[in-house]
């Protein structure tokens, strides 16, 4: 895993609101690639299986939240990605040794061959573009992950989760941001490189400052944005909020 210079990686969130692509705006280019596919329902903690023997496949993310697990010596286990409703997941991701994807909540994706995106994005240069940007918004996303893990404190590190999760999930209501939080502590300290009792002492700290409050354990509100966004070199204020509640 190669660092980028802080130069490089500052101010380096991508303004993604969760309404791009969660049909919440209209019916996307991207999505009718995969309107002929598999719905698959998961329950939490589901794994997406693929036995590879079939034709390579595409997943589109729905609903929900999953993540990518990469498990080393054994128990050892790693979160090295997550997905976003509107994100695209590759069947060449199971193929690796110890790589697994699972739902951290109950979610939804859709499942496609890539052949037959093919055939349907012959000819519809709309369609074609709009995956190529899911595909860079992912690759931001991974760019992001390793500067997170190489360059950032714990507290930086949270921080710009926190922010990352406002962006995709939260809904901004009066001047604060609901954000449904559906991460374990385990699930936060093995994607940020920590332990869980530093993820509940960060936690702790951001509660007693007046920046988050929780609302049970599935739930939290940022009361101050903009001084989150200051707590990470990786957050640009001046990009989009969380949309407005409806």
């Amino acid at each position: 895993m190669i660092a980028m210079p802080p130069s490089q990686i500052a101010r380096a969130i991508p303004p993604t609101p969760s309404q791009v692509f969660s049909g919440q705006g209209g019916t996307s280019s991207v999505q009718q690639l995969f309107s002929g596919g598999t719905t698959q329902r998961l329950r939490k903690r589901q794994q997406i299986l693929f036995d590879g023997a079939g034709d390579a496949c595409l997943f589109m993310v729905q609903q929900g939240l999953l993540a990518t697990s990469l498990h080393i010596d054994g128990d050892r286990r790693c979160l090295i990605d997550l997905h976003f409703p509107g994100d695209v997941i590759s069947s060449e991701r199971f193929a690796r040794s110890g790589v697994r994807v699972f739902s951290l909540t109950q979610s939804q994706v859709q499942r496609v061959a890539v052949t037959a995106i093919e055939r349907q994005g012959n000819g519809e240069a709309g369609a074609l573009r709009g995956l190529m940007s899911v595909a860079t918004r992912q690759a931001e996303q991974a760019r992001l992950h390793c500067a997170l893990l190489t360059r950032l404190t714990g507290e930086e590190r949270l921080a710009t989760l926190l922010v990352q999760l406002a962006q995709r999930l939260g809904q901004k209501v009066a001047d604060r941001v609901n954000v449904p939080l559906a991460i374990s502590r385990e699930d936060i300290a093995d994607y940020l490189g920590l332990n869980a009792d530093t993820v509940s002492r960060i936690f702790t700290r951001f509660r007693k400052a007046k920046l988050i409050e929780f609302h049970g354990r599935s739930d939290f509100e940022i009361l101050n944005w903009p001084k989150l966004c200051e707590l990470s070199p990786l957050v640009d204020d001046a990009k989009p909020r969380p949309q407005p509640a409806r």
